[in-house]
């Protein structure tokens, strides 16, 4: 197999991001070209790589690059990585339909949530030694690079990939994903999803030993976290009553107990934002008017609340190459679009109710008197703003969808309060 070439000026302009000349300081616009030559050089001898920043968050140590020449590199290397081995990335819309269809099935089921234990440092890289650097699949450029990455992050273990590095991901995908046919085929196992470490598993018998065939299969520098397994189980029941509830890639499933046999009929579903995603909001709502008291500054506080309230485009700026997407959606809506109500029979949640929440809890925090807020809202904002902030909506940004128009590095702005947590 003769490797294809990782780093073209090609392969470097497919490389290129939405947010790359804010985030990196380059401007692509203008000095397109001049970055993509940097990065063909720095493929060539990529001494940056000792140049990362470590940071801890939740206990966890994440890693990043700086410098853009390198982070095209990375990033063009993953992509040749994934080209190599067919190794598709998972997408999270497409798991989360495979999981509302596996689980409308009327037939009894289990399902079993289960999760890797500190999955990057645990990564065997032995088998990614194998196949990536002691075979030709690579080229001897693309080999070199990955090599001193290694050299450099994983310091001769046999075990871990850095946290927040974009290629950790894509090697990552490449030892798990022969792991996940092997999981897919077994007699045992109904349907399996996966996305990253977190795992979803369905089985039509209620005493299947779910943790036994994933230890027996998992590399043995895996282990299952004790504190992320849950399992339901659902039965064929007419007469059955109530639901049950598991949350999976930011949603909420809820599940009727109850099936329908004349006619035969799917198990009703209900689908919604996450318990724990709706106390994000929160947070970051808490956040903004922390900030709001502090500083102030209305204009970026009203901006805030609407971008979590609704959604908005984000140009890529500087990619005018063909076949690309000139803007990305996120918000609200695009973030969980896959929301979705059980008939009203059911007895099911609706989705629309966390949105109201949400709606209530920022008219809570703006102006009920028994609010710490309320004073600051009264006095900070004009009435103008405080008109338009009773207007803001959770449920009418999600249902219409309403979008916000943002520059990128306005968006930078009002995320930065919210990283000191959520």
């Amino acid at each position: 197999m003769v490797a294809a070439g990782a780093f073209t000026k090609y392969s470097f302009a497919r490389s290129l991001r939405a947010g790359d000349s804010r985030r990196f300081a380059v401007n692509l616009k203008e000095d397109r070209d001049e970055e993509i030559r940097s990065a063909v050089s720095c493929s060539r001898n990529p001494i940056e790589l000792l140049d990362y920043f470590e940071r801890e968050a939740r206990g966890k140590r994440y890693y990043s690059y700086k410098d853009y020449s390198l982070t095209l590199v990375l990033r063009a290397l993953g992509a040749n990585i994934k080209y190599r081995t067919k190794t598709k990335m998972p997408s999270r819309d497409s798991i989360v339909r495979g999981v509302i269809q596996a689980v409308s099935d009327a037939t009894p089921f289990s399902v079993h949530r289960r999760d890797i234990s500190s999955f990057y440092e645990n990564v065997p890289l032995n088998s990614l030694h194998d196949q990536l650097l002691n075979s030709p699949l690579l080229s001897p450029t693309a080999r070199h690079v990955l090599e001193e990455f290694f050299n450099t992050h994983c310091n001769g273990s046999v075990t871990g990939l850095p946290r927040g590095v974009s290629l950790s991901a894509i090697l990552a995908e490449v030892v798990m994903q022969p792991l996940d046919r092997v999981l897919r085929s077994h007699p045992d196992i109904y349907r399996y999803f996966r996305f990253s470490d977190d795992m979803l598993i369905l089985t039509y018998r209620h005493d299947v030993d779910v943790d036994s065939i994933l230890t027996d299969v998992l590399p043995t520098s895996f282990s299952l976290n004790p504190k992320k397994m849950d399992s339901l189980h659902f039965k064929n029941e007419k007469k059955a009553s109530g639901f049950q509830t598991f949350d999976y890639l930011g949603y909420d499933f809820a599940i009727s107990n109850k099936v329908d046999r004349d006619p035969p009929a799917p198990r009703a579903i209900a689908v919604s934002i996450a318990d724990k995603k709706i106390r994000r909001f929160k947070s970051r709502l808490i956040l903004s008017f922390k900030f709001l008291k502090k500083n102030g500054d209305a204009a970026i506080f009203m901006d805030r609340v609407r971008f979590l309230a609704s959604n908005y485009t984000v140009s890529r700026t500087g990619i005018n190459y063909r076949g690309r997407k000139k803007s990305v959606n996120s918000g609200v809506y695009f973030n969980y679009r896959l929301c979705r109500n059980a008939d009203v029979s059911a007895g099911l949640p609706r989705y629309e109710d966390k949105l109201a929440e949400l709606d209530r809890f920022v008219q809570f925090m703006a102006f009920s008197p028994n609010s710490e807020f309320s004073g600051v809202v009264a006095s900070k904002l004009s009435y103008i703003r405080k008109a338009d902030l009773r207007k803001i909506s959770f449920a009418k940004g999600y249902a219409e969808p309403m979008m916000m128009r943002v520059r990128a590095n306005r968006i930078s702005r009002i995320k930065a309060v919210w990283a000191y947590g959520s």
